[in-house]
């Protein structure tokens, strides 16, 4: 899916000093590393998140980190839910070597998998287990997110993102998991994460037929389930309850979230709803 130019206008705004320059290195970057054959990819067998061509969807993500979060090279990353290092790669090519990025999942396999093939290359790329239960990843977890915080130091990372992550998680985990992450961002610091939103037009697209996942829809919720699919598979949000929820955690959301195409719609910025907010506090524009 190719960024269009509707798409760079609408984000240009959000950018921390990008202009139309670094929007093109942006698709620049994207194309480079969609093509970096030397880049490690895991073997089908060892994946155990999400679909479609690895290195793609990788390359695409970084585009959007670039164009629509504003990410810097020389900034501190924590990817919350990094899996198998599908976007950690990709990222390796971008960000600068003084910067750091850590990963975390609930996954032993995936972060195993990163260190071997991503750490021992990359000094400044770290990964770490955390033993949260999650009835998909890591069912006999130990912990809960609102029992035992993210074990770094409060506003330790620039750049903080979770994609296909809260699309599985129940709402006392998602409101948890966001007041942690906003606490772990420097001011100025942003958050990128994907989700399904329940709005008047993805309700209208399901109501007519149009939208590729159907989620039970109830009076006064605030999450749901897709129907059909086995629990935790896919879980939507309420965009007011989002919103609402970023807001009381002091992060300010940069415009209307980008829709994906799962309600039916032919463009997108990606499958998922992308939403960025920012921590005040430092102007990085």
């Amino acid at each position: 899916m190719a960024i269009d130019k509707k798409l760079a206008v609408r984000c240009e705004h959000q950018q921390p000093n990008l202009g139309e320059a670094a929007l093109d290195m942006a698709a620049l970057y994207r194309h480079i590393v969609g093509r970096n054959r030397f880049l490690p990819i895991p073997k089908d067998e060892e994946r155990f998140v999400g679909d479609g061509d690895f290195r793609a969807i990788g390359a695409e993500f970084l585009e959007l980190f670039i164009r629509y979060g504003g990410l810097r090279p020389e900034w501190d990353v924590l990817d919350f839910g990094c899996g198998i290092g599908r976007m950690a790669l990709p990222l390796t090519q971008y960000l600068d070597p003084t910067a750091r990025y850590v990963g975390v999942d609930v996954n032993r396999r995936g972060i195993q998998w990163c260190k071997r093939r991503i750490s021992r290359v990359y000094e400044n790329f770290a990964f770490h287990f955390i033993d949260y239960e999650n009835a998909l990843y890591n069912p006999g977890g130990k912990k809960k997110p609102w029992d035992t915080e993210i074990p770094f130091e409060k506003g330790s990372f620039d750049f903080i993102f979770a994609t296909s992550v809260f699309t599985h998680l129940n709402r006392q985990e998602a409101k948890a998991f966001i007041s942690q992450l906003a606490g772990l961002l420097r001011p100025g610091g942003r958050f990128f994460a994907t989700f399904f939103l329940i709005d008047e037009m993805a309700v209208r697209s399901m109501q007519e037929g149009r939208s590729r996942l159907v989620f039970r829809i109830q009076s006064g919720m605030n999450s749901t389930e897709a129907e059909a699919l086995p629990s935790g598979s896919a879980v939507a949000f309420n965009k007011s309850w989002i919103e609402v929820i970023l807001a009381g955690n002091g992060l300010q959301m940069l415009g209307e979230p980008l829709r994906g195409t799962w309600p039916g719609l032919t463009e997108g910025g990606t499958y998922q709803d992308l939403v960025v907010a920012e921590k005040p506090g430092l102007d990085r524009r």
